[in-house]
Order: structure tokens, then C-alpha cells, then sequence
């Protein structure tokens, strides 16, 4: 009996997760508004830091990517967001950080030519962009979507 005890002891002591932090927001930061925001990916860099990429809503310009860095204590070091071509839907659906510190952000942007096109940000560290690609098809109206990005 006492093996027993010792083991659910043992097993309860080893199976508890415990959250670093958690953050939740609802409302704006500078011209990024979190109210309609959804995150879709999250990476971390070597420093502790946390990075989310997904979409806010704005009633302007419907969905734009948004992008998140957040330090080791889950304090907002950074928000941005992106505003594709066509002004209409764009969502960020994967994120990865270099060596550098430089972040990269995959998604979809809506086409002012075709459907949606696949998008590929670069940041630095600091969340300035330093490029945007779009790619996409050569075959008429498709839509081409980045899902992930390692």
C-alpha cells in the first residue's frame, strides 16, 4: 500500500504543467486592434522570447496579419500587422525566427489580380519589415496558401 501511495505521489508530482505566463488582450496597441485578433502559430526564440502570428480585424480593411513578440515574462515587446495589396483578407499562419533574431511569417495575402497569394514577411528583431514577398500561381484564378514555415 504504502508503494502504492508513493507512486501516485511521485506521479502527481511529475504530471503538473505550470504556465510561465499567460496574456490575454482586448482592445488596441498603437494601430494594432486585438479585439477581433486570432493567433495561429507560435515560436520562441533562443532568449525566452515568444512570437504569434495569426490576424486582427479591421473594419476598414477587413483581416490583416498581425505579428506578436513577446519577452521572456509575457510583457508585449512589439505588435504589427500587414496589410496586403488588395486591402481585404490576409492572415499570418505560420512563424519562425532565425539565428539572427530576424522573424519570418508565412500566410496569405488577397490578390488585387487573382485569389490569394502566398505571403512571406521578414522582421528584424526590433518588428521593422525589412521585406514582403507574394507568390503566386501562373494557372489562372488559385489560390496559394503558406501553411507553415520552419
Amino acid at each position: 500500500m504504502k508503494k502504492l501511495i508513493l507512486f501516485i505521489l511521485l506521479s502527481l508530482c511529475f504530471s503538473a504543467t505550470y504556465g510561465q505566463w499567460i496574456t490575454n488582450f482586448n482592445g488596441a496597441i498603437g494601430d494594432v486592434n486585438f479585439a477581433g485578433a486570432k493567433g495561429n502559430a507560435i515560436t520562441t526564440d533562443n532568449s525566452g522570447n515568444s512570437y504569434v502570428t495569426g490576424y486582427s480585424y479591421e473594419e476598414s480593411n477587413l483581416n490583416d496579419i498581425i505579428t506578436i513578440k513577446y519577452n521572456s515574462i509575457g510583457e508585449v515587446l512589439w505588435a504589427v500587422n500587414f496589410n496586403g495589396t488588395a486591402n481585404a483578407d490576409d492572415e499570418g499562419t505560420g512563424i519562425s525566427v532565425d539565428i539572427y533574431g530576424n522573424i519570418y511569417v508565412v500566410g496569405t495575402s488577397k490578390s488585387t489580380v487573382k485569389s490569394y497569394d502566398l505571403t512571406l514577411l521578414k522582421y528584424s528583431s526590433t518588428g521593422e519589415l525589412i521585406w514582403h514577398k507574394e507568390y503566386s500561381s501562373s494557372e489562372g484564378y488559385k489560390e496559394d496558401r503558406g501553411l507553415g514555415i520552419v
